[in-house]
């Protein structure tokens, strides 16, 4: 069976306190001293208010003064904090039950009004330091109470009686007690709840924080202010904007995004907007309102690069028509290895003329080509198995471009390396050389041979995303505008004997290889194949340094 305060004797406040208990105190100080101040003026008046003082007033003046006193030194301790708040508690709560019960002496006893400071004291004691020493209070203050009646019944200066009236009193004492523990329990509990709300908002706010920043798309939420409420790093990539402001106006942290907004206002419907912020990059904003605040003013908008989601689906579409490829190829094989071996045994008779042994070697010639054709498709369809490893670049290409040189039997200065030289990287070192090595004879094939150097690279970061990227030049025109957008398509040449398929390949397994490849114009609006890799673990360190 539990009944109402069954745990006031366990409820005590913890011997040091925080910081909230400590203003507590320091707002009752103040009391005490608005208290000793309202005395010292009734002891100074030359009227009489009410009984205060009457008994004896030379008394009652003098322990105004002292109790002033004694609240203007209480207050400089509570602001030092010093000593704990528990003794300086027990201090004050024991200094105004003596201080009380001499005021009620002085003013005659019960009847005088200055009872009811007790009971505040008790209150207060309840508040301060829990419902244990509200209980200690209350019986020390009825103690003092029937001490003091019993005192001026001795020195016959009351009439016996009125023991009922201190019992009564004392009775109050302890109601206080009991409920202030109640209502202050509750109080604390609430608080506690709060204190949980609060930790629960703020950990739901760093994981939605979290989860946002995991998005591979842009995050704005804007209020009915037009300020920027919330956002996450690759909204701020995207925008190309470091400015981390907090309330940022939407103005400050990009004028086109406002303009895109200006513009989805006036007309509702269009809920996606492209945004073009440069020549290379095109966004694609998708506008949400937020109905739970003001659908009318404040929206969530959704940032994707458009030029990425493009290429995506162009790599999708390549991607399909690889495997197709590959199916086609693989049901090829059989047929042109038949094709392939009876040219050979053609070739190989001595009844056939010159003109029919030009033939055979013909078919034998293209039959070696269509077959490596088909080799190279059906290794598209199969999965890449990379074996990543971290690698400095500008020694890996150093021994690459040895290697190239000697075995392209062409000059040293042919080729030149620049650019960071302690960058790092992860890929495999295998695929990528297969990468690399196609871009330099592409390179070498259509470089222009008058100008030196034939082919440049250079080792830099790119700017958008501040990845490891290798720049390849060559001296040549570069690739004509109207066909830049088809060279990455599988079997599209320009070579009579080319196959199609060295670039393509070599975008997949920079795909695979978590990096990138792709044909770009520098702001010298020079021309050169852009490789991009994945960073090695120094790099990414360095990168989170930042």
């Amino acid at each position: 069976m539990t009944w109402p305060g069954r745990n006031i004797l366990h409820d005590a406040i913890p011997a040091d306190g925080n910081s909230e208990y400590w203003r507590t105190l320091f707002y009752y100080n103040i009391y005490r001293f608005c208290i000793a101040i309202f005395l010292i003026t009734a002891s100074l008046s030359p009227l009489q208010v009410g009984s205060l003082g009457s008994n004896t007033p030379s008394l009652f003046g003098i322990l105004s003064i002292t109790y002033a006193a004694l609240a203007l030194i209480s207050g400089v301790f509570i602001y030092q904090s010093w000593p704990r708040y528990i003794i300086i508690c027990r201090i004050l709560i024991a200094t105004d039950v003596l201080f009380f019960t001499l005021f009620i002496y002085t003013s005659g006893g019960l009847g005088s009004g200055l009872e009811l400071l007790l009971v505040i004291t008790v209150a207060a004691s309840g508040i301060l330091m829990g419902g244990r020493y509200a209980m200690a209070t209350a019986a020390i203050a009825t103690i003092f109470l029937f001490g003091e009646h019993i005192f001026v019944i001795l020195n016959q200066e009351r009439k016996p009686g009125g023991f009922t009236a201190m019992g009564f009193m004392g009775l109050g004492l302890f109601v206080t007690a009991f409920f202030i523990h109640f209502l202050s329990a509750r109080l604390r509990l609430s608080e506690v709840e709060l204190v949980r709300h609060q930790l629960n908002i703020h950990n739901l706010s760093q994981l939605n924080q979290y989860i946002i920043n995991k998005l591979h798309s842009g995050v704005l939420v804007v209020d009915q202010n037009r300020s920027v409420w919330l956002d996450n790093q690759r909204a701020r990539t995207l925008v190309n904007t470091q400015n981390q402001k907090p309330r940022q106006q939407l103005s400050e942290y990009s004028p086109a995004l406002t303009d895109a907004t200006n513009s989805w206002i006036k007309d509702r419907t269009k809920s996606e907007q492209k945004v073009v912020l440069n020549k290379d990059t095109t966004l694609l904003v998708h506008f949400q309102p937020i109905e739970s605040l003001d659908p009318k003013q404040a929206f969530i908008m959704l940032i994707d690069d458009l030029s990425k989601i493009e290429k995506e689906r162009q790599n999708d579409k390549l991607i399909a028509m690889g495997h197709l490829s590959a199916s086609i190829a693989h049901e090829i094989r059989n047929p042109l290895g038949a094709i392939s071996h009876a040219g050979q045994l053609l070739a190989e008779s001595d009844q056939l003329h010159d003109e029919d042994r030009r033939l055979a070697e013909i078919i034998n010639t293209q039959s070696t080509r269509v077959n490596r054709i088909i080799q190279t498709t059906l290794e598209l369809g199969r999965p890449s198995n990379a074996q990543i490893q971290e690698i400095n670049l500008f020694e890996w290409l150093t021994r690459l471009l040895r290697e190239f040189v000697q075995e392209n039997s062409i000059a040293d200065d042919t080729v030149e390396l620049s650019g960071i030289n302690t960058m790092t990287a992860s890929f495999d070192p295998d695929q990528m050389h297969q990468v690399v090595v196609n871009l330099l004879q592409n390179a070498l094939q259509h470089a222009d041979p008058d100008k030196k150097p034939l082919i440049s690279l250079e080792l830099n970061l790119e700017n958008r995303n501040t990845l490891p990227q290798l720049c390849i030049y060559d001296s040549g025109p570069g690739v004509p505008e109207s066909i830049r957008e088809r060279i990455f398509e599988p079997f599209f040449t320009t070579s009579p004997r080319g196959s199609g398929l060295g670039l393509y390949v070599a975008r997949q397994i920079c795909t695979g290889n978590e990096g990138a490849l792709d044909y770009r114009t520098d702001d010298d609006n020079v021309s050169h194949f852009s490789v991009i890799f994945s960073p090695g673990k120094a790099e990414t360190e360095q990168r989170y340094a930042q």
